[in-house]
């Protein structure tokens, strides 16, 4: 299985040759050749974190697990979740 930037890539541009497929518009859904460049792991990593991806996903998902444990005390009648 493959994702669909990496087909894209592989059919606009050619083979990966086992390297990841970088989307250089930082939006992962993304698969505009134009928008795609191979880079070695470490490339790859460096600039997510250089981004902070993994920190702005880490609050998003903190924010919905706030908004979730609100709910459900909303229906067991309002007791707080740890």
């Amino acid at each position: 299985m493959k994702l669909l930037h990496v087909l894209s890539y592989e059919a606009f541009c050619g083979p990966t040759l086992g390297f990841p497929v970088h989307h250089k518009c930082a939006k992962p859904a993304c698969f505009n050749p134009d928008h795609l460049q191979l880079v070695t792991q470490r490339e790859n990593v460096a600039e997510m974190l250089e981004r902070n991806a993994y920190i702005r996903r880490i609050k998003e998902l903190e924010d919905r697990v706030r908004y979730l444990e609100g709910l459900l005390s909303e229906s067991r009648g309002g007791g707080a979740i740890i």
